[in-house]
């Protein structure tokens, strides 16, 4: 910071009772310069235990194209399948698929209270003023889904032409 970079510090929630944040947002308070509100910042995002053991996950919603929005750690899981070359499967009701959102995008994404990371109990972890992202859902781009399992059948890529087929009569198997 004293070279003028701006620096932000991302803070994971991923440690026992999110240890890591207090000490990391302690030190960039402490350098933030008053005239620039992104120099020294500290954010803190929430993003559950980290990745995870890979697996199949059910949606909350999926896009025209695939892209599934799902709970904090799903994008880490398919990530970490595809590194592996394990396959990723997303199960999901039809309801769950929305035709009319083109992609990830455009998937509406819930924030979820900060004080769900900026406390634990009664207890504030976080320096005062500190923003804070909770996002109750991250998306996996479709790139990273093997298929999508629904009651109509399993559905691959490419999604945009297989997932207008699930609201067809006769359906995939």
């Amino acid at each position: 910071m004293e070279r003028g970079k701006r620096v932000v510090v991302f803070c994971r929630r991923d440690t026992a009772v999110s240890a890591g944040s207090a000490a990391h947002g302690v030190g960039a308070r402490a350098r933030r310069h008053p005239d620039d509100r992104h120099h020294g910042q500290h954010e803190r995002r929430a993003d559950a235990s980290g990745p995870g053991r890979p697996r199949r996950r059910r949606a909350d919603r999926i896009a025209a194209n695939g892209d599934t929005a799902n709970k904090i750690g799903t994008y880490g899981v398919a990530v970490l399948a595809r590194e592996h070359k394990i396959p990723f499967y997303v199960a999901a009701p039809l309801s769950t698929i929305d035709l009319d959102t083109p992609d990830g995008d455009h998937i509406p994404i819930e924030e979820r209270n900060a004080r769900e990371v900026t406390h634990v109990g009664p207890s504030q972890v976080v320096p005062t003023g500190a923003l804070v992202w909770n996002p109750a859902f991250d998306v996996t781009p479709h790139r990273f889904i093997t298929g999508i399992i629904t009651e109509r059948g399993i559905f691959r890529p490419p999604y945009v032409e297989s997932l207008k087929q699930a609201f067809e009569e006769r359906a995939l198997v």
